[in-house]
């Protein structure tokens, strides 16, 4: 099935690269949403949540679960090496993506939840907030180990064009106090430009 994508860009997938081809890459990279058939009968249903060669898939390193309590809200964080792979496995959420890659990146909304499975590869370089509606399991990989990799800011700051539902989540500290947007978008900006310059690449 074709995939839904957070801006038009042209999608492929790569092999292992080293940080700085993978962030250079990562600027032709879109998000993308794959509906998963969920094959169902009297006993119940078996859905297949990932598999190695789908166009979407990535060369997944590390795998996690995920319990998010109803509403709670985890983000806005970003990986600047790292692709992820998210799949629902129980209950309804919203995933809010922002292209950090340029100041005019694309921004959107996804309600997802089990009653129809889907999967979303997100490349680096755009970043997700997970706000849970019920409480939720959520399946995770990832093509990368590094913890340090990651950056965030603030889910709510207006400049991030995602509207999330009026209310208070609960929060973690870390995004609680988390930086604003324009914070992000230099530290995102002085790493690809730190990239180009090793690469002997004009900066942006």
């Amino acid at each position: 099935a074709d995939a839904a994508a957070l801006d038009g860009g042209q999608h492929g997938h790569a092999g292992p690269l080293e940080t700085g081809e993978r962030l250079l890459e990562a600027q032709r990279g879109e998000a993308q949403l794959r509906p998963l058939a969920a094959n169902r009968d009297a006993r119940g249903h078996l859905t297949e949540v990932f598999r190695a060669s789908w166009p979407e898939a990535l060369a997944v390193r590390r795998w996690s679960l995920l319990r998010g309590e109803a509403g709670s809200l985890r983000g806005m964080r970003l990986r600047l090496r790292e692709e992820t792979w998210i799949a629902p496995l129980a209950g309804r959420l919203l995933l809010g993506l922002r292209d950090c890659r340029a100041r005019s990146g694309g921004a959107a909304l996804l309600e997802l939840s089990p009653a129809e499975p889907a999967g979303l590869r997100i490349p680096p370089g755009v970043a997700l907030g997970c706000l849970h509606l019920e409480p939720c399991l959520l399946l995770l990989g990832r093509d990368g180990e590094d913890p340090a990799d990651e950056l965030g800011c603030r889910h709510d700051d207006p400049a991030l064009g995602i509207a999330w539902p009026d209310g208070k989540p609960r929060l973690a500290a870390r995004d609680r106090d988390a930086g604003g947007f324009a914070a992000l978008l230099g530290a995102v900006a002085e790493r690809l430009d730190e990239v180009r310059g090793a690469a002997g690449l004009s900066r942006a």
